[in-house]
């Protein structure tokens, strides 16, 4: 204990302390501190709140990269990581107070953590570089792309790649 700080106040300030992120904790979440002490603040709306737990993976794709340009224009000197710890410390806690069920709760959490860094990885490639797409296929589909990558002596990325720059054109 320090010395000077009373030890009913010491107990008061850890109760304090738990009891503000008591919320998230008891919904299985172990939420990053938003503020003082912690992550920065990233305010996100209700239209976007709405967006982002609707488990959707192509809209939430969509949803984050509007998230870290936001982010990135918000704090410049931010790194990555920051940022990514300032979108997890605002989503967190939304989803937290969802009726979703503990599982349910942590595959969203997951989802938006690769949504995000994967968001931030395109972010930083150079200009001119490959963009990865996340496109949801029905599995049939997809396996008659792989068949059709392996008769064409391609890995299935590559073949995907070359019918997509045909179908976009020059």
């Amino acid at each position: 204990m320090r010395a000077g700080m009373p030890g009913a106040a010491l107990v008061a300030a850890v109760l304090i302390g738990l009891s503000a992120t008591a919320p998230a904790r008891a919904a299985g979440l172990d939420c990053p501190v938003v503020g003082p002490g912690g992550v920065p603040p990233l305010a996100i709306d209700d239209k976007e709140i709405g967006r982002l737990t609707s488990g959707n993976a192509a809209d939430l794709a969509d949803e984050v990269g509007g998230l870290v340009a936001r982010a990135k224009a918000a704090t410049p000197s931010a790194s990555d990581d920051l940022i990514g710890d300032m979108l997890i410390g605002a989503y967190c806690p939304i989803v937290a107070r969802t009726s979703a069920t503990p599982a349910q709760r942590w595959r969203l959490m997951r989802q938006f953590d690769r949504a995000v860094y994967r968001a931030l990885g395109a972010a930083a490639l150079p200009q001119g570089a490959e963009i990865l797409a996340d496109v949801p296929l029905p599995p049939a589909v997809y396996d008659r792309l792989r068949r059709q990558a392996e008769t064409a002596g391609q890995p299935p990325g590559a073949f995907m790649a070359t019918i997509l720059s045909r179908a976009a054109g020059p």
